[in-house]
């Protein structure tokens, strides 16, 4: 019955979709008691208020004592026994709340908390959303939940965050301390475009203000950099971590640092790299788990490695001096570090990583590892256009070939065939991805490191890569307010496969991270688009806040990110003036970007704004789901919606498990609630993949389409994400024009979709 329900659910989807009208069904106004009294609501722990633009709203509070489970309410709303439902809530964009609110029907828990295709009505948010106005939250609910049926009872229930990275149910799942934010309306309709009744306020956007002129001064970063240098070079200090050691060689290249031509600094490091050695000597797994590291697997002697590069010339009178090992015996130092190296360059060549930004971090540090172990001992190591070659891989110049052995070969006989890349320089994962798919940083730092020595040229190769990273992120920035309202560029993480916040971090260029500037990419291409980039942020004066809020991280990693700072915003401020902008930025010309490997579109059409993943989190079958976020002047919506999808059939099924937590792996940890999943059961083909990939395991090809069609609201997407050509037809009696360029496309009319291409349509009448 589920898998016939499973179509059923389908086909009303696509009727809702292309019927000329839609419905809401029945509507909840929280905190108004005629319509709380009219649907049967029950509160548990909640609460009446007077929220944004003074409506009435209700918030679901803490318990007592406190517990990870919030408040809750139930309420009953009619739905169409015939036709795929969906379900919005209003909220207050202005509401600031960490904690989750999570919607079940009849009992059973509709979506999942992490990373599921269908997800919660909302995850928390560390900053205003949309300052001054409401959003809207649309999912959809299974068939199976409203077949042949005229009411659902629907619970809204809360709990405190979730920290996704915990390995106990404690450290993930948080306690619920504060109240949640406020419920306004909840809607039953049945179309996927879900457009508020006329009677609803919006709000508006607040005036927009410049926040003040900060003083261009980095005498408190360089002050904190030298305290952090002062401990580690000082009569008691000692080099605890690789990084460290390599933040202290590269310091030594500073004017202002007081590592700068400092012999004590150099005696400092090489007792620092002795230590490195001996820890390894003791303890052989520190090549390969070295746990002082950010990233214990993917490290090896990178960073060592690099602080012998970086500092060769002066360490050459020591290279020869003995040291005694942990057995004894005298070692030459040259020797020493060498074989330390050596180990590092073994199980970094034989742990490539096929996952894009694991891939980068492996052979950034194996490119590292081999070049310093070369300068200590010429005869070791591989040679230096296989570890080239690695680096050109790892940004999708050429094919992955996997793990190397001792002699720079290729282990496995399948490597080769695949990028881990776009052409259009997306990551290749499930479907785009936004706080981890941030890799500028990350290839400015693969590109510094092809320098043959500090403000030398790098790589032609990896800097042309660079610089089509940074254009193709650049349409996944949109502008908005914060909370202070100032204009602002938020990164796109609302159609993430792998995100959960919404709103993205202030971005421009690169996303703040505390182990680079936010001027590292731009500093490191110095061409006209990412200088105009870079303008606009100095222009709206976010990039001294921006320093303020790193500065506040009192983390070494973030010390370390803040040392090359001044130097870049020198150089930056430097360049004449570019007329580059962001492209979703108000005032820049209409666009459709698209990238059918990854299944994303970026559509700007006047002052809307449109950003659509179409291959939405199926690492295990063909769902039929997108995810859309949609800003306009009067409102944010953000939506998981139906779609058509033409895709080979392998003749297998996935069965969806009773998971309630994670919709990938084995589904996370388990709740202690017990509440059952409604997606349990339902059915799902899988498309044709490698016979290796089995029923149930995650694979990118398993629920990827070769041609996907939408339609939300005035706009139709058809992407082709094949080798062949695809044709579908408009609906009849509509007339579109085509975007960017305006053509009109009567109704009725058959459309070619070449392959590797998207077709982007908006109502005209």
């Amino acid at each position: 019955m589920k898998s016939i329900l499973t179509m059923l659910g389908i086909a009303a989807a696509l009727l809702a979709a292309w019927s000329a009208r839609a419905a809401i069904y029945d509507a909840i106004q929280f905190g108004e008691p005629g319509s709380e009294k009219s649907h049967g609501l029950e509160s548990d722990d909640s609460e009446v208020i007077r929220g944004g633009l003074d409506e009435p709203a209700r918030i679901l509070l803490p318990r007592a004592p406190a517990s990870w489970q919030g408040g809750s309410v139930k309420f009953k709303l009619r739905v169409n026994p015939n036709r795929q439902n969906y379900v919005t809530l209003k909220l207050w964009g202005g509401d600031v709340n960490e904690n989750l609110l999570i919607l079940h029907a009849d009992g059973r828990q509709v979506g999942y908390r992490s990373r599921g295709d269908i997800g919660l009505l909302d995850y928390g948010s560390p900053e205003p959303a949309v300052p001054g106005r409401f959003y809207y939250v649309t999912l959809p609910l299974p068939m199976s939940a409203t077949y042949r049926r005229e009411r659902v009872e629907f619970e809204i229930v809360s709990t405190g965050r979730i920290w996704e990275p915990g390995r106990t149910f404690e450290q993930y799942q948080k306690k619920m301390l504060t109240p949640s934010r406020g419920l306004y309306r909840f809607y039953v309709h049945d179309h996927s475009y879900f457009k508020p009744p006329a009677e609803d306020r919006q709000g508006a956007r607040p005036e927009p203000v410049l926040p003040p002129q900060q003083p261009e001064s980095f005498e408190a970063l360089k002050e904190r950099v030298n305290r952090e240098l002062d401990r580690l070079l000082g009569p008691d200090g000692r080099f605890t971590n690789q990084m460290q050691l390599l933040m202290a060689a590269e310091a030594a290249g500073l004017e202002w640092s007081r590592a700068c031509r400092n012999p004590e600094a150099v005696r400092r490091i090489v007792a620092g790299l002795d230590n490195c050695y001996l820890r390894w000597r003791e303890d052989p797994s520190l090549a390969s788990d070295d746990r002082s590291a950010v990233y214990p697997a993917w490290t090896g002697f990178g960073p060592a490695a690099e602080a012998v590069r970086l500092l060769h010339k002066d360490l050459g009178p020591y290279l020869d001096e003995e040291l005694r090992g942990p057995d004894g015996q005298p070692v030459r130092r040259r020797k020493a570090w060498a074989d330390m190296l050596e180990a590092g360059v073994r199980h970094l060549a034989a742990s490539r990583s096929r996952h894009p930004k694991q891939s980068m971090i492996v052979d950034l540090n194996l490119y590292r590892n081999n070049r310093g172990l070369r300068l200590l001992d010429p005869s070791k190591g591989l040679p230096p256009e296989v570890v080239l070659g690695c680096l050109y891989e790892s940004v999708g110049l050429e094919p992955w070939s996997g793990p190397l052995d001792g002699k720079g070969k290729p282990v496995l006989k399948s490597g080769g065939s695949d990028r881990l890349f776009t052409a259009k320089r997306l990551p290749k994962e499930f479907g785009y991805d936004g706080n981890d798919g941030e890799l500028p940083a990350l290839a400015a730092a693969i590109y510094q490191a092809t320098r043959p020595e500090p403000g030398k040229p790098g790589d032609e190769r990896i800097l042309g890569v660079l610089r089509e990273m940074i254009r193709a992120r650049s349409f996944f920035r949109y502008p908005a307010l914060n909370l202070a309202h100032n204009p602002v560029m938020r990164l796109e993480t609302v159609i993430g496969w792998r995100d959960m916040q919404f709103p993205g971090d202030v971005t421009y260029v690169q996303r703040p991270e505390s182990g680079a500037s936010v001027l590292q990419a731009a500093a490191a291409v110095l061409e006209p688009y990412s200088t105009g980039i870079v303008q606009q942020m100095f222009g709206e004066r976010q990039f001294f806040p921006s320093l303020d809020r790193q500065m506040e991280d009192r983390e070494f990693r973030t010390t370390f990110g803040l040392l090359h700072v001044p130097e870049h915003y020198r150089l930056l401020t430097a360049q004449p003036a570019s007329s580059s902008r962001l492209p979703m930025s108000e005032g820049q010309p209409d666009f459709v970007f698209s990238d059918e490997e990854s299944g994303v579109l970026a559509v700007k059409y006047g002052s809307e704004i449109l950003y659509a993943s179409l291959y939405w989190r199926a690492p295990h079958a063909v769902n039929f789901l997108a995810r859309i976020h949609h800003v306009t002047p009067v409102l944010e919506r953000l939506a998981t919606v139906r779609q058509e999808v033409e895709f080979q059939p392998s003749g297998r099924i996935f069965v969806r498990p009773g998971w309630t937590n994670s919709g990938v792996g084995a589904g996370g940890l388990n709740y202690p609630d017990n509440v059952r999943s409604i997606h349990a059961g339902e059915t799902l083909p899988i498309a044709r993949l490698p016979k290796t990939a089995g029923t149930g395991q995650e694979n990118p090809l398993a629920g990827r389409g070769d041609f996907y069609k939408l339609l939300y609201g005035p706009y139709l997407f058809a992407m082709n994400a094949s080798s062949r050509e695809f044709t579908f037809t408009t609906p009849k009696n509509i007339v579109y024009k085509r975007l960017p360029d305006g053509g009109e496309i009567a109704g009725g009319t058959v459309l070619k979709v070449a392959p590797m291409s998207t077709v982007v349509l908006r109502r005209a009448r």
